[in-house]
């Protein structure tokens, strides 16, 4: 019940802070063609997922993973789904030797994706894989919503920034459609950055808060954080590091304007709420060593000679490279820039140019690399600062574009240029994409095993029970990721049981409730100690910390929900008589 609700609350607080608008949301559709435009560019986006089949993009089969595992873990009773169950990557489906290294069998040994990787936004597709449908098409409406939610989101963001309509289009437009988020979507099949596309632009909003504008709005700032948090570590941190530096910039203003208190409560805030998900992260890098511990990813290596930057299309559509390149960020975000001196001063739209400029700067080699390489390895591509580099820019360059374009056959032709862009990079996943495969397909890899203890090895995984002696006798049921062990002769022996050891696996006598002794056993194998007989329930407990920090969590979501419901009581109220008296007359 605890983890069902955890799981929940999230969601109710963003309903509850949207909460005021639902009632109006119908007339403020009918009034805003924007909008509408925006809607029918998405689905002409997202063509490619109304046919049968899915092109297969470079991480689509390991996200499959995550959501077949999370399903499967809800299926079994364990709503957090911290290890996941799934099934390997059969050797008949090889694409280009890039799942070579991992056995069929992989995944029935259990691979903690939901410790390392955020499992939030997986529960839709889940629930929706649990209802009946394949495991690809829950994927496919998740894209569908999430390229819907990040243009309303960005069009949401921009304008209540500058309260202006047009510029929202705008900047909606070229956040959405530019080259390196279409390439995420349909070629890389990249769901964390996907779900972190619609999320920073929240996140930039609710900072923009904090030192512009309505400081009583920070709790925008840690909500939105803790949900790219959970959505993609990478660019949490990457956006940590960009923000640390605005806010330095903008220290004095802080402190002068009285600002500097609901930055501290933003973070406090959100490592509260981000507590179930850091904290047992956190717990578990400290417990071992992985194989993401040892990746040899140098970001010089990849970094990028300017030119390719300024390109939005790759004209080389075989994308199975393993020295891929995704398109650049096109001059569309550039050219309006040198326009900057004939618009209208604004602090937010110097910094937002800037901030995007040095982001640019980042993707290629002009940047320093080889004296970052062994503090940022972790973001193993530089290429991903294209997403920070689109978000500012594409405010700069929608508000520059929106002066200097003033005829309606101008802002056709903008519309027509950007949505072509997009159009495109769905078209090249058609010609690039190879391999296709079906809605019904349930086979998926789980990518090079980076959440799997350092030195296992991947291959000729057979799912049998090893014992010290072949006089130890047993017999065994194993369900997913739980073993019941009966044996005897144990004689103080051992036996290595077919699953990955990770922390929190807990083995507990079934006749004297006496717990085993757990260790890593060969290849990283989870090793009981035997005694001379018994019988026994090997499972996934948790840690004392999961518990802990899964607790605080929910009790601030809870307090954050008493505290909105008492502010807005009469309002909320209102409103639903509202909702329930239209209703009645459209009966």
């Amino acid at each position: 019940m605890l983890t069902g609700v955890i799981i929940v609350n999230p969601m109710l607080i963003m309903l509850y802070l949207n909460y005021l608008d639902r009632c109006h949301m119908k007339s403020y559709l009918n009034k805003n063609k924007y909008l509408k435009y925006l809607i029918i560019i998405d689905l002409i986006l997202c063509i490619f997922l109304f046919t049968k089949g899915i092109p297969v993009g470079q991480d689509l089969s390991y996200h499959l993973s995550r959501i077949d595992g999370l399903t499967n873990s809800i299926r079994s009773g364990n709503f957090l789904g911290y290890i996941h169950f799934v099934s390997g990557l059969p050797k008949s489906i090889n694409v280009n030797n890039m799942a070579a290294m991992i056995n069929e069998n992989m995944g029935n040994y259990g691979y903690a994706n939901g410790l390392f990787y955020g499992n939030l936004f997986l529960y839709l597709p889940a629930i929706l894989s649990l209802l009946g449908l394949s495991v690809i098409i829950s994927y496919k409406i998740l894209i569908v919503i999430l390229m819907l939610l990040t243009s309303l989101i960005m069009y949401y963001v921009t304008d209540k920034i500058f309260n202006n309509k047009r510029v929202a289009f705008i900047s909606s437009l070229l956040y959405t459609t530019c080259s390196y988020h279409m390439t995420d979507v349909v070629i890389r099949a990249a769901l964390g950055e996907i779900l972190a596309y619609m999320l920073v632009p929240l996140t930039l909003l609710g900072l923009y808060y904090i030192l512009f504008d309505d400081k009583k709005k920070w709790y925008i700032f840690p909500i939105s954080f803790f949900l790219l948090v959970n959505s993609h570590l990478i660019t949490s941190f990457m956006m940590v590091i960009i923000y640390l530096f605005i806010i330095i910039f903008n220290i004095k203003r802080l402190f002068k304007e009285k600002r500097f208190k609901y930055l501290v409560y933003s973070i406090l805030l959100g490592t509260l709420l981000s507590s179930f998900f850091i904290f047992p992260l956190i717990e578990q890098l400290l417990s071992d060593k992985f194989v993401l511990n040892n990746l040899s990813l140098l970001p010089s290596e990849r970094a990028l000679p300017i030119y390719k930057v300024l390109l939005g299309i790759r004209f080389n559509f075989y994308i199975y490279d393993i020295e891929f390149i995704p398109a650049g960020i096109g001059l569309l975000f550039i050219i309006p820039l040198f326009f900057i001196k004939k618009v209208k001063e604004n602090k937010f739209i110097k910094i937002c140019m800037i901030t995007g400029l040095i982001s640019l700067l980042c993707v290629t080699n002009i940047f320093p690399w080889k004296y970052f390489d062994k503090v940022f390895s972790f973001i193993q591509f530089p290429w991903r600062f294209y997403l920070p580099a689109t978000l500012f820019l594409s405010f700069s360059s929608a508000y520059i574009l929106n002066y200097i374009i003033k005829s309606k056959k101008g802002f056709k032709y903008l519309t027509i240029y950007t949505v072509l862009i997009g159009f495109i990079i769905t078209f090249q996943a058609f010609i690039g994409l190879k391999y296709t495969i079906e809605d019904t397909h349930d086979y998926f890899y789980i990518s090079s095993g980076e959440y799997l203890p350092l030195k296992s090895v991947p291959i000729n995984l057979d799912n049998k029970f090893v014992t010290s002696s072949d006089d130890i006798k047993y017999y065994v049921r194993k369900r997913d990721l739980e073993v019941y062990l009966n044996y005897y002769n144990g004689n103080n022996g051992y036996i290595d049981v077919p699953m990955f050891y990770y922390k929190g696996y807990e083995a507990r006598s079934l006749l004297t409730n006496e717990l085993y002794k757990i260790e890593k056993g060969n290849n990283n194998l989870i090793r009981i100690n035997l005694k001379d007989k018994d019988k026994v329930r090997l499972y996934y407990k948790g840690t004392i910390t999961q518990k802990v920090s899964l607790v605080i969590s929910l009790i601030t979501v809870t307090t954050l929900l008493i505290i909105y419901y008492k502010k807005n009581k009469d309002r909320i109220i209102t409103n639903y008589l509202y909702i329930k008296y239209n209703r009645r007359l459209h009966k």
